[in-house]
C-alpha cells in the first residue's frame, strides 16, 4: 500500500527536482576557451592559422614566440588576449603541435615568469 503522487490531498509530497549535473573546472575552462575563439573575427582566425601554416614542420618554440612572430608579421591584436592561448590550444587538440617536455621562462613581463611549454609543429 503505497502513496501515489496523485493521491496527495494535502500537498505533502513534492515532485523531485531534476539533479543538476555539475561541470568540472576543466569543462568550464574548455567552454570558456571555445567561447573566446568563437567570438573572434573570422579574419583574425584565418590570419592566425595562415601564419601557423607558414612555419616549417618541426619548428620548435613556445606559444609566446609564435605570438611575437604573428605580431611582427602584422597580425592585429584579437578582441581578447585569451584568443592567443585559445588558438594555440586548438592546434594542440588537433595534434598539429606536441609538447617536447621542455619548458623555458618567458621574455614578456606580462607572463609573470610562469614557465612556458616548448612545442614542436607536427604538420
Amino acid at each position: 500500500m503505497g502513496c501515489d503522487m496523485d493521491d496527495d490531498l494535502f500537498g505533502w509530497f513534492k515532485p523531485k527536482k531534476p539533479k543538476k549535473i555539475k561541470k568540472t573546472g576543466r569543462q568550464l575552462k574548455e567552454e570558456g576557451i571555445a567561447r573566446v575563439l568563437d567570438n573572434e573575427s573570422e579574419e583574425w582566425k584565418a590570419e592566425f592559422h595562415n601564419r601557423f601554416g607558414k612555419l616549417p614542420i618541426g619548428w620548435v618554440g613556445t606559444s609566446e614566440k609564435f605570438k611575437f612572430l604573428c605580431r611582427d608579421n602584422g597580425i592585429k591584436e584579437p578582441h581578447h588576449w585569451n584568443c592567443w592561448s585559445s588558438g594555440w590550444n586548438t592546434l594542440a587538440r588537433h595534434g598539429r603541435i606536441v609538447r617536447t617536455g621542455e619548458r623555458e621562462y618567458p621574455t614578456s613581463a606580462s607572463r609573470h615568469s610562469n614557465l612556458n611549454d616548448i612545442w614542436r609543429k607536427t604538420e
